[in-house]
């Protein structure tokens, strides 16, 4: 799925878009003299290209770590792609939720492994055509859901659900990634 991610976020909106949240954060907005003009450069060469969302949110991340201001970078770049993305024709409300959520970690430096795992997962199914919304039927388990086995001795969090019906969740216990289905798995209150 390729799209100019940024075709309408020229540089002039990155540095608008630091300048609100250094002024909601009561930071001085400033360019950097070492990150700005590198920055600048490189995301005008990129602004108008044709990405996949893997490669819009590699170009926020390296952006990021460019420190073209002197405040709130990672701010600026996360909220950049997580525009992007809710704007983004043909996902669903969780896909787009997920993605918000994972690609703003993976920018800001912050995914742990399982959750850039988790986002080549989800691209994977956008260029299948996986739609999670249509696959899942109302009363079944969603992606967040805390779940049991059906003896109730794991416990655990729904992180994937495929088309075929099967569910991807973590363990509590062990931390381990486990597979199952909804017959194999029951709803599990509190934490």
């Amino acid at each position: 799925m390729k799209r100019a991610w940024f075709k309408n976020r020229d540089w002039e909106f990155v540095v608008a878009m630091n300048a609100g949240l250094c002024q909601s954060g009561n930071a001085l907005h400033k360019p950097t003299s070492e990150g700005y003009e590198e920055t600048k450069a490189f995301w005008n060469e990129n602004h108008a290209r044709e990405l996949t969302l893997a490669e819009a949110v590699e170009i926020c991340r390296r952006c990021h770590r460019m420190a073209p201001f002197c405040f709130y970078n990672g701010n600026t770049f996360v909220a950049i792609i997580r525009d992007c993305i809710a704007h983004a024709p043909g996902l669903g409300t969780q896909q787009v939720t997920l993605a918000k959520s994972l690609a703003g970690h993976m920018v800001a430096g912050t995914a742990e492994p399982e959750e850039v795992s988790q986002f080549s997962q989800l691209l994977r199914d956008l260029d299948l055509g996986v739609t999670t919304a249509k696959t899942l039927q109302p009363g079944t388990p969603h992606i967040g859901d805390r779940v049991q086995t059906l003896k109730g001795t794991l416990t655990g969090v729904i992180i994937q659900i495929h088309a075929d019906g099967s569910i991807i969740w973590k363990c509590d216990q062990t931390g381990a990634e486990m597979t199952g289905t909804h017959n194999s798995l029951k709803a599990c209150l509190g934490k």
